[in-house]
């Protein structure tokens, strides 16, 4: 169970995600010592996690593509594309799903302009009748995220204090241009920096003299090299994991919608003022948008957004089956001084002879 305070060190944290425990202590109307010792707490009892803050990686910042998946596919092929997207170099996260979509929900962050080679090992998952169907696209903008804001958060109740219908006729209102990608600073960043950023991507809160150590840098460039990411936008965003369920939430629901794109600029800026956790992936029909919410509240949501789009899929995740792939996985797809590995071999052929060799093993067994 969680108490008021409980509340207010989670809604300073997601505020907050790596702010010293003065600047968090303060919001949540504590001493430092005082929020550390809840944190402590909530890790303890398993509210949050041990990592709790992931820095979110922009993929245009470092000359990678986003691209958003969608796989139709039998349950009996399931733990096929699950090993498949484990080899895949480029995955960046997967989930189960139901609903619209029976299969999955996948990310890839692939080198910039491989799109075909990705399709091709798509394709490759048809023929071995892993996937029946897929849909892969890239958003038009950056993706938007939020937290969770526990601040509207009743424990006492368990029940979240939120306007939807003062929300819903106020959408048109938040209307807001889309965030353009970045330029890519790629050939400003090294080997260390993709060190760093992946360390990041695993601990944001890590002490800066533990990723010195383990990155071999000295902490003045380590400074500098923070800097440098604050000042072009290499991290986009920090995120905070916590247990879902203690706040009512379901574990995730994705909406695929189809919208104008007056439309979608209105939503884009009208998620980021909801006390919930969510991506907004601005694409060329429309928006996907992936979030955590009160289950009495989706039906709620879904019919806001059934007023303001031209149709909506909704599409429930099986959060216990997700996995969340780090940036630069090891083994590194990074090759020195800068650029991406985005041989044919490393991204599709060899992978593809692996999935192969997996699926006629798991028949024969």
């Amino acid at each position: 169970m969680l108490d008021a305070v409980d509340c207010q060190v989670l809604g300073a944290v997601a505020e907050n995600p790596v702010s010293s425990l003065e600047v968090i202590g303060k919001a949540a109307n504590l001493s430092p010592s005082g929020v550390a010792k809840r944190i402590r707490s909530l890790v303890a009892r398993g509210i949050l996690f041990t990592k709790f803050v992931e820095a979110q990686v922009s993929y245009p910042a470092v000359d990678l593509d986003l691209q958003v998946v969608f796989v139709e596919s039998s349950p009996s092929a399931w733990k096929l594309v699950e090993e498949s997207c484990n080899m895949h170099p480029y995955t960046t996260y997967r989930v189960r799903c139901l609903g619209a979509v029976n299969g999955f929900f996948l990310n890839f962050a692939i080198p910039h302009g491989t799109t075909s080679t990705l399709i091709r090992f798509l394709d490759g998952l048809k023929e071995i009748e892993a996937v029946d169907n897929y849909s892969a696209k890239m958003p038009i903008a950056q993706p938007n995220y939020s937290e969770n804001n526990t601040r509207d958060y009743n424990p006492s109740t368990r029940e979240w204090n939120f306007d939807w219908k003062a929300w819903g006729a106020k959408i048109p209102e938040y209307s807001q241009r889309l965030d353009e990608p970045q330029p890519s600073v790629l050939h400003d960043l090294d080997l260390a920096d993709m060190k760093i950023l992946r360390s990041l991507s695993i601990d944001a809160r890590e002490e800066k003299k533990v990723i010195c150590e383990k990155v071999g840098v000295r902490d003045y460039d380590l400074s500098r090299r923070l800097e440098f990411y604050e000042r072009n936008r290499v991290i986009r965003h920090h995120k905070v994991i916590n247990e879902r369920s203690i706040l009512g939430l379901v574990s995730e629901v994705i909406l695929r919608c189809r919208a104008s794109l007056k439309v979608t600029e209105a939503l884009a800026g009208a998620m980021a003022t909801q006390p919930f956790q969510s991506t907004f992936y601005p694409m060329e029909e429309g928006f996907v948008l992936a979030m955590n919410i009160p289950s009495p509240s989706l039906t709620t949501l879904v019919t806001i957004m059934q007023q303001y789009c031209e149709s909506v899929e909704t599409i429930w995740c099986d959060y216990t089956s997700s996995l969340r792939y780090y940036f630069d996985n090891e083994p590194s797809n990074y090759i020195p001084p800068s650029s991406w590995n985005a041989d044919r071999d490393y991204m599709l052929e060899s992978v593809l002879q692996k999935v192969r060799a997996s699926s006629l093993q798991g028949k024969q067994g």
